[in-house]
């Protein structure tokens, strides 16, 4: 390790990455950066994953090995928060190592702990994120763990919260997902400034960001999704993405060019997914794109639907009303219902008005008051 950070050190050095410059993008004191060097195991985790990623930026196994290495000497702080930035960046197979790291650890002091009933959490939320579990065994599990273990820290009880947010996001709870969150703000704030607290605040813009866009408030929900953006301190790249898909959704019902723009922005964010996280984020931007290429009619003879609800929406907009109907029945068959957007590509197929008051009723009993205006717009 040390002769690693030595090595870092001076071609960082040699590439204008002085003590002072990387203070500055860690938003910390020269002292400090200087410290990470001369005693490798006071690197704060975030700090010592940004710059493995200055030093080898093209080099990712380099950098898990890296990091991997680093597990043994982690103080119980920075497990914790290592636990946070692995999941954030979507590095599960390297946050499955911390996690058993964890559990495996004979030690029964507080921080002990405390770090393992923290790491079962991010379990459940890496089994979430890969899916594992459908959102009716997450929303069980996370109930579980809520109402048997003792909620003994800050920290605990914003990463449970927070997984109980993503639980009602799974369900497409809107109104829940922003109540929650809101709650959650006064317990953020008092967390230490520092890599975490920057983290958790990330977090929760993001989910105020997408439920304040159901909400139909849309300047709120851009205001986040640039706060998101511009940070300085943001570092993840499948955060950045979402955020400029949530701002291209904002403008999807009345500007086609900008809800464009900020589309190809995120699909340009992660141009080069390094992990199975950031290839479906990818994917997502995708398919909204295609969304609105469909919504708008524009460039139909490119779109290649990865899915049958946007199979589904393109024949009913392109007269095939008959293939559109066999899908949708389809997917109500698997699901045992439809969604409120498949009542409304059920609507558009066949021209009956039912099925829009139907999807307005069910989007707006979710607080998505945003993609109501679809089946409102046909009612008019």
């Amino acid at each position: 390790m040390k002769l690693l950070l030595e090595k870092m050190h001076e071609d960082l050095k040699s590439n204008g990455y002085t003590n002072r410059k990387l203070a500055a993008l860690f938003n910390v004191s020269h002292t400090t950066v200087n410290s990470y060097f001369s005693q490798g195991t006071k690197f704060d985790f975030m700090h010592y994953v940004e710059t493995l990623r200055l030093y080898e930026p093209k080099n990712i196994n380099f950098r898990r090995e890296s990091l991997l290495k680093s597990f043994n000497d982690l103080s119980p702080n920075n497990e914790r928060l290592g636990l946070e930035v692995l999941n954030m960046y979507g590095e599960f197979e390297l946050q499955k190592k911390l996690i058993s790291k964890i559990q495996n650890n004979t030690e029964t002091n507080k921080n002990a702990r405390l770090n393992k009933k923290v790491a079962e959490v991010y379990q459940l939320l890496a089994l979430r994120n890969e899916g594992f579990i459908n959102k009716h065994e997450f929303f069980r599990a996370v109930d579980d763990f809520r109402n048997s273990r003792k909620i003994s820290t800050n920290e605990l009880k914003i990463i449970s919260d927070f997984a109980l947010i993503y639980s009602h996001l799974d369900f497409n709870d809107h109104k829940m997902v922003l109540k929650y969150t809101k709650q959650l703000m006064p317990y953020i704030d008092e967390i230490k400034k520092g890599t975490l607290k920057t983290s958790f605040t990330l977090r929760a813009k993001e989910m105020l960001a997408t439920s304040n866009h159901h909400a139909n408030d849309l300047e709120q929900a851009r205001k986040y999704c640039c706060e998101i953006v511009n940070d300085p301190l943001n570092k993840y790249e499948c955060m950045k993405a979402l955020a400029y898909c949530i701002l291209g959704e904002t403008y999807i019902l009345e500007d086609y060019n900008i809800a464009k723009y900020y589309f190809e922005q995120g699909i340009s964010t992660l141009d080069s997914p390094s992990n199975r996280k950031s290839i479906v984020r990818k994917k997502a931007i995708e398919n909204t794109l295609n969304f609105l290429k469909i919504y708008w009619r524009m460039d139909l003879e490119k779109i290649r639907p990865t899915d049958k609800a946007e199979e589904a929406f393109l024949y009913a907009v392109t007269g095939r009303e008959e293939k559109s109907l066999l899908l949708l029945d389809e997917l109500e068959k698997e699901n045992k219902k439809l969604s409120p957007i498949q009542k409304y590509y059920k609507g558009l197929a066949t021209g009956e008005e039912n099925y829009f008051k139907e999807s307005i009723e069910d989007f707006e009993r979710l607080g998505d008051f945003f993609y109501s205006r679809l089946p409102r717009e046909c009612l008019k």
